[in-house]
């Protein structure tokens, strides 16, 4: 054993946590009654296999590399600075979005600052967010009721329940863009870690998805005060 080792972890200060999730509101604790499976069609590419595995620096990195309509998968890793939430505004503040679906385990201030703003200069036409149970208790207080408050009036869908997925979902205005689907470990705000993101230009998968996050929204959804 190596007993010299300086290993300097992060302060992350004190972290409360709530003593029940009695006052969150889920209408079913398994609300998806079976699982269900999407598998890839195989297509058949002209020319050479492309192996798309990066590192990106920033959000203006990731945002070329989808300018691609590539149909194969691109594996991202992502260093811990890196804000996914960002990017969806890079990509909307250049090409309109028709519909954003999304399921994360939070969302922060400044993410739902970005969303709002989206929306008010028409570049995001529709927002439905599916959150965990786990993040509308522990931050109901400040982080939650001030996304709630910005979003709601905008008609932003929101569903809270006990979800750990983190899949982003971006359709477009213009019928002739691919939409994007982005699969990972990385939710909407920052988490201080490395994450690991993949990203699909797939039809069928983005309705794979959709379909059941939009399930679990309608059954969950956050009534407007």
């Amino acid at each position: 054993m190596h007993n010299d080792l300086d290993i300097q972890f992060p302060d992350f200060g004190k972290v409360t946590l709530p003593e029940s999730f009695d006052d969150i509101q889920i209408a079913d604790p398994l609300p998806l009654k079976e699982n269900r499976t999407h598998r890839e069609a195989r297509k058949k590419r002209i020319g050479p296999s492309i192996k798309s595995m990066v590192k990106p620096e920033n959000v203006t990195a990731v945002g070329k590399l989808l300018s691609s309509e590539e149909s194969a998968p691109l594996h991202i890793i992502l260093r811990g600075d890196f804000i996914l939430g960002d990017l969806i505004g890079w990509i909307a503040d250049r090409e309109p979005v028709k519909f954003f679906t999304c399921a994360s385990l939070g969302v922060s201030i400044k993410n739902a600052e970005m969303l709002a703003r989206l929306i008010g200069e028409e570049k995001l036409h529709g927002v439905s967010l599916l959150l965990s149970h786990y993040f509308a208790a522990v931050d109901k207080a400040d982080v939650w009721l001030a996304v709630k408050n910005l979003l709601l009036p905008r008609d932003v869908k929101m569903g809270i329940g006990r979800s750990h997925a983190k899949v982003f979902l971006i359709e477009f205005i213009d019928p002739q863009i691919q939409p994007i689907v982005i699969e990972g470990s990385a939710n909407l705000r920052a988490s201080g870690n490395i994450e690991q993101i993949t990203v699909w230009r797939d039809s069928e998968l983005l309705e794979f998805h959709k379909t059941w996050i939009n399930e679990m929204i309608q059954k969950m959804e956050v009534e407007r005060d």
